[in-house]
């Protein structure tokens, strides 16, 4: 008898599978991942909209995801923590890198969606007030979210 991850599989067709790949693919943008599914692209928003409230697609997603994490062996917690040292080192060194430490941080607020806006219903991204601290030997840096 099948598990239920592969019954999970054989419950999707081979579009809704294409549509799981290139939604995980591509930073879980449903429309476009519809489109390169082979749906509409005048439709492809209602459709992927609402393939994402089935059961099935969710879990496959899940599923999907945790394939590419094991495999990856990277997660979000693992890439901020490198971040964070990269951030570290760069303003801990003999000669600080400021747009080191800032380009650490704003991959962080990436990752963590710092940089997207608080309701989906705003179109402009949200600004991030950064402010740094200098204290010898050890040098902070705070991020706030912006208005």
């Amino acid at each position: 008898m099948a598990s239920f991850s592969g019954m999970v599989n054989m419950m999707l067709t081979a579009k809704q599978e294409s549509f799981v790949t290139a939604y995980c693919s591509n930073g879980h943008n449903a429309t476009q991942a519809g489109i390169t599914a082979g749906y509409s692209a005048k439709t492809a928003r209602q459709i992927t909209s609402r393939l994402l409230t089935k059961a099935n697609i969710k879990a496959r997603i899940g599923e999907f995801m945790n394939s590419v994490n094991e495999t990856a062996l990277c997660t979000v917690e693992s890439l901020i923590n490198e971040l964070e040292k990269a951030r570290t080192t760069a303003l801990n060194s003999d000669n600080p890198s400021c747009s080191a430490a800032v380009a650490a941080t704003m991959a962080k607020a990436k990752l963590t969606g710092l940089d997207q806006p608080a309701g989906r219903e705003s179109a402009e991204a949200q600004k991030l007030d950064i402010s740094f601290i200098v204290k010898e030997p050890i040098k902070d840096m705070v991020i706030t979210r912006g208005k």
